[in-house]
């Protein structure tokens, strides 16, 4: 599963193909960020959600570009590496007992987070230029 991320044509929630974009996976870079997508869902009503279809123009887009360098703020705060929450897993205590939830995480990478971020901000100046919405379409 993955949210593919770019420009529209103003009609419908695809990517343009020739155009600037980038992908979110289910992963720890997803699951940092969806704080803030939280929080862009309670500014514009848009959700970008791994399953989901977003569009963001005017006003909205530039909420989605507040987050992007919000993101990027917290991003530079962190370490090169660490830990992010991507859900929990059922097992047992001990063999025969009741099970509980474990945490499950994943790396990420300070770079490879502000690569994805810069490749983010590419895509929004470039749908800003061509004065066409940034699309978020999850499978």
């Amino acid at each position: 599963m993955a949210l593919d991320i770019g420009i529209g044509d103003g009609e419908t929630v695809w990517p343009l193909a020739d155009e600037p974009s980038m992908f979110l996976e289910d992963d720890g870079y997803y699951w940092y960020l969806h704080p803030l997508f939280e929080e862009l869902r309670a500014a514009t009503g848009e959700y970008i959600d791994l399953y989901g279809n977003a569009s963001f123009s005017g006003t909205m887009l530039t909420e989605l570009e507040n987050v992007v360098s919000r993101a990027r703020d917290l991003v530079e705060r962190e370490p090169s590496s660490w830990d992010v929450c991507v859900g929990q897993e059922l097992v047992p205590w001990k063999k025969g007992a009741r099970k509980h939830l474990k945490p499950r995480f994943s790396v990420v990478s300070k770079d490879q987070f502000l690569a994805l971020l810069n490749r983010w901000q590419n895509v929004i100046v470039r749908a800003k230029k061509l004065r066409r919405p940034v699309v978020c379409f999850g499978d």
